[in-house]
């Protein structure tokens, strides 16, 4: 009897131990792969937003000149599902950017529901940057009713932080002598003051090809590298100023460089939808 027992003893023990090997070697496994997840990188420019694999989210790569340039996306279980990182290298403008966007009709702001943007970054390149440059939220609107006839097609940005360069500081926020255009005024949100800024291009590259259109710009007067965006409560102080929000294009987080080299990477990046 107790020789049986000892014997079946022996044998959990040796269970157990095999069990507790196996378990090391796939925490193991799970740990590498989450320090080394499967990155998916695109080199090619995009024509327009381009889906990323099952994810909500789409993709824009672009740039003029240069030698390299990158945009990898870590996939849609990790760092929040839309986190990426963006290379560039002796650039004359570059961008990268992803989000969501929706057909090239736009989503109406009266069924737009609550999007925010949850984000944590480190970025390279200070000091290089060109005379613009610009991180945050990014899009496209349409105003098929808009009385001015400038503003029917709309390019904004919610600007929360940028690259210094030889004509400005990282901490000195953006102005007209980067954007161009008006002051129209300032309102608080998310922490901080924003200024916005209206601008007219003319003859200028957009979704539609060359045209004449409006952008909108929300600089943040505090730079910062992590927090959340609310896009929703933006359009709506926007809207108070009355600035016009017909159908939404597209909401991506992006960063946009006018020249030089360097990096970004979102060590989190996610979007809310309500």
């Amino acid at each position: 009897m107790r020789r049986g027992t000892k014997k079946l003893t022996l044998i959990s023990l040796i269970i157990f131990a095999l069990l507790g090997l196996q378990a090391c070697k796939n925490k193991k496994l799970l740990d590498k792969n989450e320090k080394n997840p499967t990155v998916q990188t695109f080199q090619a420019q995009s024509n327009g937003p381009q889906t990323l694999g099952k994810s909500p989210y789409d993709y824009t790569l672009w740039y003029q000149g240069g030698v390299k340039h990158t945009l990898s996306w870590y996939g849609a279980s990790q760092r929040g599902g839309a986190a990426f990182k963006a290379t560039w290298s002796d650039s004359d403008d570059f961008l990268a950017r992803v989000g969501y966007s929706w057909t090239n009709a736009g989503e109406d702001i009266k069924n737009f529901g609550n999007i925010s943007c949850q984000f944590s970054y480190k970025k390279s390149g200070e000091g290089t940057a060109g005379n613009y440059n610009y991180i945050g939220i990014y899009g496209w609107i349409r105003n098929e009713t808009a009385t001015d006839p400038n503003e029917k097609l709309v390019e904004y940005y919610i600007v929360d932080d940028w690259f210094g360069n030889g004509e400005q500081s990282e901490k000195t926020p953006i102005t007209t002598a980067t954007t161009q255009g008006n002051v129209l005024g300032t309102y608080q949100l998310d922490g901080a003051t924003y200024q916005v800024i209206k601008n007219v291009r003319e003859d200028q590259p957009s979704i539609d090809g060359n045209q004449t259109f409006t952008q909108y710009f929300a600089i943040r007067q505090s730079p910062r590298q992590k927090g959340t965006i609310s896009i929703s409560e933006h359009f709506a102080q926007w809207q108070k100023m009355g600035l016009a929000i017909g159908k939404v294009t597209e909401s991506s987080f992006l960063v946009e460089r006018s020249g030089e080299s360097g990096w970004l990477d979102c060590t989190y990046l996610k979007f809310t939808k309500n």
